[in-house]
């Protein structure tokens, strides 16, 4: 009897934590979450919607589908596979070719601008003395 009576007390305990634990659910601090979640989620909805409209109606709209031109025809017109690729190669070529030439004129503008710093910085012996210099700087600059 007093099993019995252990068992049942057990049974109303857990029924007790059951009903509580559905009465939690229940509340109206969940329901409101629940309320909130499913407003942003109809909100989150609404602005996807207004986003996605106009491009709908841009795709729906007679004649203004663009041109999608056909499988089978070539971007680059009729010329070979091969052809494309020799071209690739020799303007691959000629980009280093330029590269070349323009790390040599960098080289060259650096040392033209280091010569005209050093021209223009003022000799102490030229300066008391009073002489002038035997060229001037623009026919120096022309014979480069």
């Amino acid at each position: 009897v007093r099993a019995r009576e252990s068992v049942e007390a057990s049974l109303q305990e857990a029924r007790r934590a059951v009903s509580a634990r559905a009465a939690r659910m229940k509340s109206t601090s969940t329901t409101g979450s629940t309320e909130d979640s499913r407003r942003r989620q109809a909100e989150k909805q609404a602005r996807l919607q207004q986003h996605q409209e106009p491009a709908l109606a841009e795709r729906q709209a007679p004649g203004a589908e663009p041109d999608v031109p056909d499988w089978k025809v070539r971007p680059y017109g009729s010329r070979l596979d091969t052809a494309l690729a020799d071209d690739l190669v020799y303007f691959l070529k000629q980009v280093q070719a330029y590269e070349k030439k323009a790390a040599a004129a960098r080289a060259d503008h650096q040392v033209l601008a280091e010569r005209m710093e050093h021209e223009r910085a003022p000799e102490p012996a030229a300066a008391s003395s009073g002489r002038a210099r035997p060229e001037s700087s623009s026919t120096r600059l022309s014979r480069t």
